[in-house]
């Protein structure tokens, strides 16, 4: 059997595509579900990307309670639905397949004039963030009549 290692930078390929089809499964016609994982580059500051600046940082200790709580809040769900579920899963790999990860929930500003709510979370490896999870809630722009 081939051992595979577990490359974080390929996960977050993965899970950003994971998420992107999530959050289509549960935009409506009014509010748009966007879920996106990144991975970041030296040279990408987290400012440029969130179009504002973090302003309060906090450290997840138990993934998985702490994970499970902000995705089943921000779809709805219980968590026992498959795509929440999975969606948990996905995220916790970080941590149970990378022993030097470190999750932090982080708060930005300013948020966008539609946004309705929004998750970011940091995973951290070693002292830098490595990848972006972000998840919001955005107000679809009412049609012209």
């Amino acid at each position: 059997m081939r051992h595979v290692e577990f490359d974080p930078k390929t996960h977050t390929t993965f899970l950003a595509g994971y998420m992107d089809a999530v959050g289509r499964a549960f935009t409506t016609d009014k509010i748009l579900y966007n879920l996106t994982a990144r991975w970041l580059t030296f040279d990408e500051g987290l400012e440029d990307i969130l179009g504002g600046k973090i302003t309060h940082r906090q450290s997840v200790d138990n993934w998985a309670k702490d994970f499970h709580i902000s995705c089943t809040d921000f779809l709805g769900t219980d968590g026992l639905d498959r795509s929440t579920f999975y969606l948990i899963e996905y995220i916790c790999w970080y941590e149970k397949f990378g022993s030097e990860a470190k999750a932090f929930k982080a708060c930005y500003s300013p948020n966008p004039d539609r946004e309705i709510e929004s998750h970011l979370f940091l995973i951290d490896y070693g002292s830098v963030p490595s990848a972006l999870i972000i998840m919001s809630k955005l107000r679809k722009p009412l049609a012209a009549a």
